[in-house]
């Protein structure tokens, strides 16, 4: 029977087959860390049954000593198919990153180029809900109750200096789903913090959101580029623009 790897910690590995004993110590929210869908939870004396599949999704680029994290609201299914983030094709992430200059070289789109922003760049990728599915728009209320406290779980123990959230839909579902807040959100700079990370909101690059354009999503990477660089800002779009033109 094929087996699956569970973290229970930043250390701690526990290998699972699809179905067995697991000890009653090891949460649901440490098995949805490890990206188990969990089917049927039983509790017999001393032992946990659990029944799960493995979820099959994006794997997360985290660790400590990260300048950002990128953050979407769920992987697509090209992206999945792939293994790398905002693989669609018409996806714009890619050529507006290459535009902006957040880092200093053009990317080809793919595993290894998210393995050198990882690596070299201090860049790291997760996501709201890694559910993935064909559109946002697919997602549910269980989904966001699901993993948005993952998420926040994550954010604070890898501490990354800012947490990317690309578009709103992803950082308000974030916000209520896993800090018990009802915000509007402005593009940029945002005033909360997610334990010691700063927060920056950018347009979904996604094509399905065309009201703005590559020229616009490259100058919020660029405003990013400023906002990540300046310890303890909170530049709004304004500030950022007067940076970067200074």
């Amino acid at each position: 029977m094929a087996q699956a790897s569970l973290s229970t910690g930043s250390r701690s590995h526990l290998l699972l087959p699809p179905a067995t004993l697991v000890h009653p110590c090891t949460s649901r929210k440490a098995l949805l860390q490890a990206e188990f869908d969990v089917c049927r939870v039983v509790l017999i004396k001393a032992n946990t049954v659990v029944t799960m599949k493995k979820l099959k999704t994006l794997p997360d680029y985290l660790r400590p000593g990260l300048d950002i994290v990128s953050v979407g609201l769920n992987p697509s299914l090209p992206s999945v198919r792939d293994g790398f983030y905002f693989a669609n094709p018409r996806n714009r992430f890619w050529r507006a990153l290459n535009a902006s200059g957040l880092v200093p070289e053009s990317l080809e789109p793919g595993v290894a180029a998210t393995g050198k922003l990882f690596r070299q760049y201090k860049i790291g990728f997760t996501d709201v809900v890694k559910r993935p599915t064909a559109g946002g728009n697919e997602l549910r209320a269980a989904d966001y109750r699901e993993w948005a406290p993952v998420l926040k779980q994550k954010i604070e123990e890898h501490a990354p200096g800012v947490a990317w959230f690309h578009g709103k839909q992803a950082y308000v579902n974030y916000l209520y789903y896993a800090e018990g807040l009802r915000e509007k959100p402005d593009w940029g700079a945002q005033s909360f913090f997610i334990g010691k990370s700063r927060v920056f909101v950018t347009p979904n690059p996604s094509p399905a959101n065309a009201a703005y354009s590559l020229d616009e999503l490259g100058d919020w990477y660029r405003q990013l580029k400023v906002f990540g660089r300046t310890p303890g800002s909170c530049l709004g779009p304004a500030a950022a623009a007067a940076e970067l033109n200074s």
